[in-house]
């Protein structure tokens, strides 16, 4: 029997693809669960004694597949994510967390897990916490003011961006 979904229980819920070409032998769905300080023992399936009960997870986890030997690039969120949808050790292009208003950490040319699901007929969709930088400029109203800059942090306000604005640099693999 082939297993109807593939779950990664890691550490964010950056992903979920799903086959829609009838044609094509079906995929597995991927479902990438990536959510920081996330321990091996918290999820029921994998700790009978888990504190924390994990009932929906557990559940996915016995109708599809575990992969249970993984581990993260980095302690933190910006360089973990990174290497995780890039497949690149973040050392090669960054070491810290980037902040609110940081510009992206990806380059143009970078080939991402969204990217390369999308050659293969998925659709994906990043869902949650995205912390790896932005074009914060591609959103700013022509006439609002400048950032106000103190104790090496910038102070905006919401009113300060067009909203409804197509984002022009958005996460990689959701690009038309």
């Amino acid at each position: 029997m082939k297993p109807r979904c593939l779950i990664l229980p890691l550490v964010f819920l950056p992903l979920a693809g799903t086959m829609h070409a009838a044609t094509v032998p079906k995929s597995p769905n991927i479902v990438i669960l990536y959510a920081d300080d996330m321990g091996y023992g918290d999820l029921g399936i994998q700790n009978p004694e888990s504190k924390i009960p994990t009932p929906n997870l557990d559940q996915l986890a016995k109708e599809g597949m575990r992969f249970t030997d993984a581990h993260s690039s980095s302690g933190i969120c910006t360089p973990s994510r990174f290497a995780l949808l890039t497949g690149m050790y973040h050392w090669r292009r960054l070491h810290g967390i980037v902040n609110s208003w940081d510009k992206s950490v990806f380059k143009e040319e970078d080939v991402t897990l969204p990217e390369m699901l999308k050659q293969n007929g998925y659709t994906t969709a990043c869902i949650g916490k995205w912390h790896l930088g932005w074009d914060w400029e591609a959103l700013r109203k022509p006439d609002a003011p400048k950032p106000l800059v103190g104790n090496n942090k910038q102070v905006r306000a919401a009113a300060e961006f067009d909203w409804s604005k197509p984002h022009s640099r958005r996460p990689p693999g959701s690009r038309v």
